[in-house]
């Protein structure tokens, strides 16, 4: 210790330059650390804020799809609060059936404000207000309604014949001959300047080729099964009266969840895939 004292005091210009040295390369790696630490930091909240902006935005698309909901633009909901009776009821008529067309590959679901038009099992939510109705008789004892929708993808017109009369077969001029009543757009709906007909759900479908295996991983009873695929196919596809199961199960073993696939008796053979939750005993189906 003497020698080095002894040293520093020969050398104390050196040893005041070797100091200084020393305490600038300290405090550079103090700064680095604290400027890599916050960077680290800055770079970690702004992956988690993004991560919780998409989990919010894919859950609230799922809540709209289930619940057939969306958010109504002020003009929109000014032309609700001036529905008169004539309005509201042809609304109800609206929302009281399926609308479908192409063996049901192509559907329209309505509510009070808004509408789920579904495309090859593919549900799409909007809103609507309807701003306003001209009603004419066909001549046949039916009616003809011409519709302008206020939707959140612009204005559409929409006619509507309530089948009472021959106005929906431009073929027949015979009173009644023909009761089917159609929703038919040029511009609101997937299948431009077609016949949306009211289809009246399937209530029950027939489920085949289950077996008691399965029927046992959906919790021993196939009414269960039977009755979710039945109000699925309802919406999407309400002509289908028939179900067959495709005898291949995907069981995941870790989480509780069964998924398996079934064939619907429509003219395009569409498989539905269905995924069972055992721990909750909820259906969900897609195709």
């Amino acid at each position: 210790m003497k020698k080095l004292k002894a040293w520093m005091t020969e050398h104390k210009k050196f040893s005041v330059i070797a100091l200084c040295l020393l305490l600038m390369f300290t405090c550079g790696s103090a700064m680095s650390a604290i400027n890599v630490s916050h960077h680290r930091a800055e770079t970690a909240k702004e992956q988690n804020a993004g991560n919780n902006t998409d989990t919010t935005t894919a859950a609230e698309k799922k809540t709209k799809e289930e619940t057939g909901k969306v958010e109504l633009t002020d003009a929109q909901k000014e032309i609700i609060k001036g529905y008169d009776t004539d309005a509201k009821e042809l609304i109800d008529t609206l929302s009281s059936s399926v609308w479908s067309v192409s063996e049901g590959r192509y559907t329209l679901k309505f509510a009070d404000d808004s509408y789920v038009e579904t495309v090859n099992g593919t549900p799409t939510v909007h809103s609507y207000a309807i701003s306003r109705v001209e009603k004419t008789s066909d001549g046949y004892g039916g009616s003809l309604y011409t519709i302008v929708f206020e939707t959140d993808t612009g204005t559409h017109i929409v006619t509507y014949t309530d089948g009472s009369g021959a106005a929906v077969n431009s073929d027949s001029k015979t009173p009644g001959e023909n009761t089917i009543s159609t929703l038919t757009s040029s511009t609101m709906f997937a299948q431009k300047n077609t016949a949306y007909e009211r289809a009246e759900a399937v209530t029950n479908i027939t489920v085949k080729g289950m077996n008691s295996e399965v029927t046992k991983l959906f919790g021993g009873d196939e009414k269960t099964v039977t009755t979710a695929l039945s109000k699925w196919c309802a919406v999407h596809y309400p002509s289908v009266t028939e179900a067959t199961w495709q005898k291949v199960v995907n069981l995941d073993y870790e989480n509780g969840v069964i998924t398996t696939d079934f064939k619907l008796n429509d003219t395009n053979s569409v498989s539905v895939t269905c995924v069972y939750e055992q721990s909750t005993g909820e259906f969900s189906f897609e195709g």
